[in-house]
């Protein structure tokens, strides 16, 4: 089952590289228009995403214990998708030029509280 979905989240990250090639050499001539701009953050959100869930699971088990790879996989795509937002919404502010170390500093604060709250919330016999 593991290995389904890691898989899985492998064809993620060759499809969102390859449709963030398609958005930046089909719609990079067109105009400027919303769908555009919002398909763009999408695809650089499922990339980021994908990406990052692979690399916190291979650090994970890594430095961790082997038979605990379940858990590593929803634990890494929680916090992968954490982290994606924070990139995504930080290249959105810094595109309309609102992005400073204060905004950073509070997003990162956010999912901060988020995630531990989440780590408290959930039972640790599992």
């Amino acid at each position: 089952m593991l290995l389904h979905k890691f898989f899985l989240n492998f064809a993620w990250v060759v499809l969102a590289a390859s449709a963030i090639a398609l958005v930046v050499l089909i719609l990079g001539t067109a105009p400027d228009t919303g769908r555009n701009i919002g398909l763009f953050y999408l695809v650089i959100l499922f990339l980021c995403m994908s990406f990052f869930t692979l690399g916190g699971f291979y650090l994970r088990q890594f430095l961790g214990q082997r038979e605990h790879a379940q858990r590593y996989l929803a634990l890494s795509s929680r916090q992968a998708l954490w982290l994606s937002v924070i990139l995504v919404v930080s290249l959105l502010l810094s595109s309309h030029e609102l992005f400073s170390w204060i905004n950073a500093v509070f997003l990162l604060l956010v999912f901060i509280f988020l995630e531990s709250y989440l780590l408290t919330k959930t039972p640790n016999n599992e």
